[in-house]
């Protein structure tokens, strides 16, 4: 049986823990403050809001800790919950402190200010509420749920890899999507993974990445395609899943029956498959496997974005039509005009360069790209 001295050990160290979560919360607000003023600007509200309730919440549970007449196992399972909080906290604020810091070194050569605008330019044509965050530098392109920033590959990319963009936010925008159902508010991606799902984590992973794809087809048309079967994909592993991402092949199909579905993008799809087939034939990725059907998510995926986001399609290809020439003229010239949004200068580019007789072609275009889109973000008021 424990003494009154174990007790008023026990007791201090509650009050130990209790008060460390006060001063870490204090560590996260330091932290924000040491984000560059501009790029504070898009995080601060929603850090700020956090960092205010994870001190309140902290402060209460040291309140309840020095009072006498507190239920001790009360008081740690508060800390317990608490603490998991401030950890996901400091987590987002280091990764985007780091990021800053990243940023304010110039080791993203400005890719990360292009990636912002795109992401910024994707979401404002959707329901979604502002993303709120900004992109980092990673060791590969990934989105964190924890910091809500999106990683970029380091090196930093080209302006062919930029599309993968819009794969990371949508996973930002799938589980974002919402319906009102009579007096309550459904996720119909969580309803699809119930109603289609095999209920595997597994599955969970691969409906993610599935309509990851499909949301960045969806809002960026063809060029999200073309970066996937061209730059992005390996074509080795074409029919090859992993526990976290279904085969490319049929990401590829995803990707093709989204662009299917918009009118306007329809003629993209069937040309899409037929350049993966290519590849993969060529890099022998199909050899001695069994062809794959499509992913029983590809169509009630193409389904839900058509009901969620009805206006958001990218709808403007005569746009990146008309662009497209400017691309593989003098940079002088494609730069000329008015300014186009910046999903049409990337699927003019990734138009210019399938019609490039060449590498140094193909190169000079994107070159040419690059210009317009720094051009389009430095006239952005």
């Amino acid at each position: 049986m424990a003494d009154g001295h174990d007790d008023g050990i026990g007791r201090l160290a509650l009050i130990a823990r209790a008060r460390d979560l006060t001063r870490e919360v204090s560590a996260a607000q330091q932290l924000v403050e040491r984000i560059d003023a501009d790029l504070r600007q898009r995080v601060s509200v929603r850090i700020g809001t956090r960092v205010a309730q994870a001190m309140r919440a902290s402060e209460e549970v040291h309140r309840a800790a020095r009072e006498p007449a507190a239920d001790p196992a009360q008081v740690w399972a508060e800390v317990h919950a608490l603490r998991s909080e401030v950890d996901t906290l400091l987590e987002e604020c280091l990764v985007l402190v780091a990021g800053s810091a990243q940023r304010s070194m110039k080791l993203d050569d400005g890719f990360c200010a292009l990636a912002d605008a795109l992401v910024d330019e994707l979401v404002a044509r959707t329901p979604i509420g502002h993303w709120s965050s900004f992109t980092v530098l990673g060791r590969a392109d990934f989105y964190s749920r924890a910091s809500r920033a999106i990683e970029v590959r380091f090196p930093a990319p080209t302006i062919w890899d930029l599309p993968i963009v819009a794969h990371e936010l949508g996973h930002f925008i799938g589980p974002a999507l919402t319906e009102d159902v009579g007096r309550r508010t459904e996720h119909p991606l969580d309803a699809l993974f119930e109603n289609v799902g095999d209920g595997t984590e597994r599955c969970w992973s691969w409906l993610q990445e599935l309509a990851a794809d499909a949301c960045a087809a969806y809002l960026l048309g063809p060029a999200y395609g073309f970066t996937c079967v061209l730059t992005g994909f390996d074509p080795l592993l074409a029919l090859m899943p992993s526990e976290t991402h279904p085969p490319a092949q049929q990401r590829v199909q995803t990707v093709a029956a989204v662009l299917k579905h918009t009118p306007e993008t329809a003629w993209a799809a069937q040309h899409l498959l037929g350049l993966w087939d290519g590849v993969v034939t060529a890099a022998g990725g199909a050899d001695g496997r069994e062809p794959l059907d499509p992913s029983p998510f590809t169509d009630p995926l193409v389904q839900m974005l058509d009901a969620c986001l009805p206006v958001s399609a990218y709808r403007t290809w005569d746009v990146a039509d008309r662009v497209a020439p400017r691309l593989t003229e003098r940079a002088e010239a494609a730069v000329a005009g008015p300014r186009p949004a910046l999903a049409d200068i990337l699927n003019a580019a990734w138009l210019a360069r399938l019609r490039s007789p060449s590498l140094a072609a193909a190169d000079g275009a994107g070159q040419a790209a690059l210009a317009l889109i720094q051009k389009s973000i430095a006239e952005v008021p």
